[in-house]
């Protein structure tokens, strides 16, 4: 094999496993601090309708779904990792690949943050930097700590790659190969390597915990009006019925006491639903389901709706309190309903009046309880 061969294919290596150990990292975050990381679905989706001459959406959630669509959308990411890590060892030469160091990467990796922070957000609806997320800031720092992570990569896996080579060239022909003796001065150098990236990996993960941790949405509150926390748990409640909102589809779920006063026969019997009732209504957008085409199913969540029962509390609502909550796909984050949404959602707990006051005859309830 030629030179050129096998610094390429170090080069492929070093990208793909540089390119594992940020998945790895998002999905730390993920499972231990309920971090999401971008779906490379939408990559895929956003790469799959460039072909018809489209480059750029208001938002990809929002554009038609392409088959294969996740499939492309991880070849995408894994290539790109291996290009960015091509183009890093044609810039830093041999030299760094037959011995690697850690500035140099870590560098690198913070510098490939351009791509995602000019080139895709911006073409999927995100804004330059992220801007038209709803929380930039933590947006930007979470493509910051995840490209660092990337160089981090690059450095270990060069560093594997380098040992596996090692240790392959001093084998002898036939015979098992053992690990190379190292001198003094390189078992010094592997310790203050191991060392480094033990402070590294510290402090990114210091920053990712004190910094966005607060993206859990129970965090979240409408300004003078409810917070999300007080339907903590609205995933796992009881389906009262399903409806489709115009163009969405929507479920809508109630906590044990509305269920308990649905079965009463509430609203239908004339009596009000006690206090501590509590209703959640999640909005999806629909899509084909790609196994059974003819089936239309629930695709990207929209937003997620709430209300409660105070009569102490919202005595000049109806006795009840609204909260809205729309949801950005790309980001995997939700953001308070604004005054720009339709049906409009004001900053306070009375934003559901308007609509639900033409059944104030059912204590402001729509939705009956679905036969089952």
């Amino acid at each position: 094999m030629s030179v050129e061969a096998n610094y390429i294919l170090r080069g492929i290596a070093v990208g793909i496993g540089a390119t594992l150990v940020m998945d790895l990292w998002n999905l730390f975050l993920k499972r231990t601090l309920g971090i999401p990381s971008l779906s490379y679905c939408l990559l895929g989706r956003w790469l799959r309708h460039m072909p018809g001459g489209t480059f750029r959406h208001a938002s990809i959630t929002g554009a038609p779904q392409k088959p294969y669509e996740c499939t492309v959308g991880w070849i995408a990411h894994y290539t790109i990792g291996v290009v960015f890590a091509l183009v890093f060892v044609v810039v830093a030469s041999r030299d760094w690949l037959a011995r690697p160091t850690l500035l140099p990467a870590l560098l690198y990796g913070i510098g490939t943050v351009v791509l995602p922070f000019f080139i895709m957000q911006p073409s999927i609806g995100l804004g330059i930097a992220a801007s038209r997320t709803p929380n930039p800031t933590r947006a930007r720092l979470k493509s910051l700590m995840t490209h660092t992570v990337f160089g981090v990569g690059l450095y270990v896996c060069a560093l594997g790659v380098s040992y596996v080579l090692r240790m392959a060239h001093h084998a002898p022909s036939g015979k098992k190969s053992r690990p190379p003796s190292l001198t003094k001065e390189e078992l010094g150098m592997k310790g203050n390597r191991m060392g480094t990236i033990a402070i590294v990996t510290a402090l990114v993960s210091t920053l990712g915990g004190s910094t966005m941790s607060a993206q859990d949405k129970y965090t979240l509150k409408v300004p003078g009006g409810l917070a999300f926390s007080e339907f903590r748990g609205y995933e796992a409640w009881q389906v009262v019925s399903v409806s489709q909102d115009g163009p969405l589809f929507a479920a809508i779920l109630a906590n044990p006491v509305m269920i308990e006063a649905y079965r009463a026969g509430v609203p239908g019997n004339g009596k009000p639903f006690p206090d501590g009732s509590k209703m959640a209504k999640i909005h999806w957008n629909p899509k084909k389901l790609e196994t059974f085409p003819a089936a239309t199913v629930p695709g990207t969540q929209h937003d997620v709706d709430f209300m409660v029962k105070d009569s102490k509390r919202f005595a000049d609502s109806g006795g009840w309190g609204w909260a809205a909550f729309n949801y950005n796909a790309a980001s995997r984050t939700f953001a308070p309903g604004t005054t720009a949404d339709q049906p409009p959602q004001g900053n306070d707990a009375k934003c559901g009046l308007g609509c639900h006051t033409i059944v104030k005859t059912r204590d402001y309830v729509f939705t009956d309880y679905g036969s089952r």
